[in-house]
């Protein structure tokens, strides 16, 4: 729900998946996504593409670091 309501840059594709929603969006920049995906705690993952998997991984890793 909350992506519907939030989703900035349109759903492209939504469909049912492993207890969840497997969706697939449009972004302007990669890097907002990947902040915006955190918000959501460990309720989101992004599965692609790598680079944003990466940002997501940095991004998590470096607030761990300053939550240590």
């Amino acid at each position: 729900d909350r992506v519907r309501r939030e989703s900035f840059t349109g759903i492209m594709q939504e469909q049912a998946a492993r207890g969840g929603v497997d969706v697939t969006l449009r972004t302007f920049s990669m890097e907002w996504f990947a902040r915006w995906l955190l918000s959501f705690g460990g309720d989101a993952e992004a599965l692609a593409p790598a680079k944003l998997r990466g940002l997501v991984r940095a991004h998590a890793q470096a607030i761990a670091k300053r939550h240590a």
